[in-house]
């Protein structure tokens, strides 16, 4: 009885975290998949003394999928889940980070240090599914991370108030144009600056042991 009470609780909560990770998630819409996974570990899931011991996915899940619609009207939570993916990824290259204002200031730097990368850029900008799949990828294969760096810093040095390049959307705050400027501005001349010292390094270590491997043989 032990080990059958265990085994149950056990399924409930894995029950528990899957219902609640597929309806937070925007591509929860497989309900149904969740209510008969619940019918069947409440049916299945009964201990020695005959009892239901199973945790109540099906009214975890249900609580979990009122709140979300409450919260989130427009959402429709019904067909599969890739639909409702390729839905959300639809929405947010369409809106962007709509009416809310960005700082031009903190997404340059977030391209500045190299977090677009890890799709940061996009998750500020109000594209978290987009960002997500960014980061996974590693920035597309660093593609995509590379054009999204080249549309924002030439965005921010062209002063412009709002940004429309790479699905990137969205009004930047007033009054930050000139500082995010100078930033990447600044920015673009140190990486540029480290970049050539780095280069000067290599090149001065690949010449010295050109010399010393000339060295040696003329000696031998």
């Amino acid at each position: 009885p032990l080990f059958l009470t265990k085994r149950c609780e056990m399924r409930g909560f894995v029950l528990l975290v899957a219902s609640a990770v597929a309806c937070v998630d925007a591509a929860a819409a497989a309900d149904d998949f969740l209510l008969e996974e619940a019918l069947a570990a409440d049916a299945e899931c009964v201990d020695a003394s005959g009892q239901d011991c199973a945790l109540s996915a099906l009214q975890v899940g249900g609580v979990v999928q009122q709140i979300l619609q409450e919260t989130l009207p427009s959402r429709s939570f019904n067909g599969s889940g890739s639909q409702a993916v390729m839905a959300q990824l639809e929405y947010e290259l369409e809106v962007g980070a709509g009416s809310a204002e960005r700082s031009a200031l903190a997404l340059g730097l977030l391209e500045l240090v190299g977090l677009g990368i890890l799709g940061v850029d996009r998750c500020y900008m109000g594209q978290c599914c987009l960002g997500i799949l960014k980061g996974v990828t590693m920035g597309g294969f660093f593609l995509w991370a590379f054009l999204d760096y080249l549309a924002v810093i030439i965005t921010i040095l062209f002063r412009s108030p709002d940004i429309n390049a790479m699905g990137l959307k969205g009004h930047f705050m007033q009054g930050e144009g000139a500082i995010a400027f100078w930033l990447v501005f600044l920015g673009l001349g140190m990486k540029c600056c480290v970049g050539g010292f780095k280069s000067y390094l290599v090149l001065s270590s690949l010449r010295h042991g050109d010399a010393s491997t000339s060295t040696e043989k003329t000696e031998g």
